[in-house]
C-alpha cells in the first residue's frame, strides 16, 4: 500500500501545484479550473480495485491554456506489478461504467462552458 499511498501523494501534490500556478489572464485561468475540474471528475469515475489507477492519473498544463489529463506511464501497481498506463487503456476499452476517460470527455462541454462564463465575467 505504500506505493499507492506515495502516488496518491503525489497526485494531491500535483493538484497544489495547478492550482497555485499563475494564469497568464482571465481565459487562462478559465482553461485551468476546467481542466482540473475534468481531472476531478476522471478520478471520481474511475474505478477502483487496487488504487493504483485512480492515483496514476494527472493533469498537467503544456502551454498556456493547454492542459494534458493522462495515466503516468512511470506508476506500477504494487499488487500486480503492472502499469496502471498499460491496464487502463484495457479497462477503457470495456467501454459503460468502466471507460471513465470517455465518460469524462463526455463531460467536456459542460466544463467548457462553465470555463466560458467565467471568462465572460471577468471581462471589462
Amino acid at each position: 500500500m505504500s506505493e499507492i499511498r506515495g502516488l496518491q501523494q503525489a497526485q494531491r501534490a500535483m493538484l497544489r501545484i495547478m492550482t497555485s500556478v499563475k494564469p497568464n489572464n482571465s481565459l487562462d485561468r478559465a482553461t485551468q479550473t476546467a481542466a482540473i475540474g475534468l481531472h476531478r471528475y476522471l478520478v471520481t469515475v474511475t474505478h477502483v480495485d487496487t488504487g493504483s489507477y485512480r492515483a496514476s492519473q494527472y493533469v498537467r498544463r503544456v502551454a498556456p491554456m493547454r492542459y494534458r489529463i493522462y495515466i503516468d506511464p512511470a506508476a506500477i501497481n504494487p499488487r500486480s506489478g503492472a502499469k496502471p498506463a498499460v491496464y487502463g487503456a484495457l479497462e477503457e476499452a470495456r467501454g459503460g461504467g468502466h471507460a471513465a476517460y470517455q465518460r469524462t470527455y463526455q463531460q467536456a462541454p459542460q466544463y467548457a462552458a462553465r470555463a466560458l462564463a467565467y471568462y465572460v465575467r471577468s471581462l471589462p
